[in-house]
């Protein structure tokens, strides 16, 4: 079963946390941005949405505050899912064939919700550096399986938040026999707004052939990570930037750590990973998401008008199944 995750995080210097589970988050940020130098310009690369003119400040902005907290990320433009070096290539004689290969239900995907020239950050990401003492990473596991505000530092390490008010009792399947260790290049993509951006591990891959089993929390569809709940309101556009993603990819990434070491323990896959989730089950979506809601897949359409279709034809298929009445 796929699943999306919910989580309350701190970071510094952002300071996040929530009123209520189905509530938007309060935001508190103390940061001045930096003013970016060296941007080149994007008003060549058309067709895309994010060369609009209106858009400058904004991306001035998401460079601005990556510079801040993830120094090690870098910005880069794309075509769907071939690099822009590869269709600049192509372009020369005996070079065609690169723009002609059939198009992935990936690629198609992130036409529609990309745009043609996809804008994306690229960087990697620990979440528990070395040098960091198993005590404190118990610790932190044992905040992320209780929800409890977590701390995400510069380049996207965790640390404990010694206000979180946590228990620190962690449930028999998580108490770590060691510390969960590994680096992971990262690669966040903008969605067309209101869409929430697309976060995929480049190395080492993340998907459903994993060695320890299908990960509980992916978006196979794409080949992404699921990484939060969005009709919890925990990442809109407009109030929330890429550096907020990348947090929350952070926690992601952490708990899918802690999860390959309790599979290796022999924790069962569900019970394996750390903290509440909102599982994508039709018949449990049902029960949680309108028609009216933010779709699960982040599209940023509502979700009878983008997976609610699709969902409903599978639960109707597996009653049938069953031997029952759709």
């Amino acid at each position: 079963m796929i699943g999306s995750t919910r989580h309350t995080l701190v970071t510094l210097p952002i300071r996040r946390t929530r009123s209520t589970p189905r509530g938007r988050n309060r935001r508190e940020d103390p940061c001045t941005p930096l003013v970016p130098t060296g941007i080149n310009s994007l008003g060549d690369l058309s067709p895309c949405w994010w060369a609009a003119a209106e858009l400058r400040p904004w991306w001035v902005r998401e460079v601005a505050d990556m510079g801040v907290a993830y120094p090690s990320f870098r910005p880069l433009v794309r075509r769907r899912h071939r690099e822009l070096w590869s269709v600049v290539a192509s372009r020369s004689p005996g070079r065609h064939h690169v723009l002609v290969e059939p198009e992935s239900d990936r690629e198609r995907v992130e036409r529609d919700q990309c745009g043609e020239f996809v804008l994306a950050w690229r960087g990697s990401i620990t979440p528990f550096p070395s040098g960091m003492s198993f005590e404190e990473v118990q610790a932190i596991v044992a905040d992320l399986d209780e929800d409890v505000p977590v701390r995400v530092l510069a380049d996207g390490a965790l640390a404990h938040y010694d206000e979180c008010g946590g228990k620190h009792s962690p449930r028999p399947g998580l108490q770590l026999g060691q510390v969960p260790e590994g680096t992971f290049q990262i690669e966040i993509a903008h969605r067309r707004p209101p869409g929430c951006p697309i976060a995929r591990s480049r190395w080492p891959r993340i998907n459903r052939d994993h060695r320890r089993g299908p990960p509980p929390h992916l978006l196979n569809a794409i080949e992404a990570l699921c990484i939060l709940f969005p009709a919890d309101g925990a990442w809109v556009w407009g109030v929330h930037g890429i550096r907020h993603y990348a947090n929350y990819t952070v926690i992601w990434l952490a708990k899918h750590l802690v999860w390959v070491e309790a599979r290796q323990r022999g924790i069962s896959v569900d019970e394996a990973w750390p903290g509440s989730v909102v599982g994508h089950d039709p018949a449990q979506l049902r029960g949680v998401l309108g028609q009216r809601d933010p779709c699960r897949c982040g599209s940023g359409k509502v979700y009878g008008d983008c997976c609610w279709p699709g969902d409903a034809l599978a639960l109707d298929f597996e009653t049938w199944r069953k031997g029952g009445q759709p």
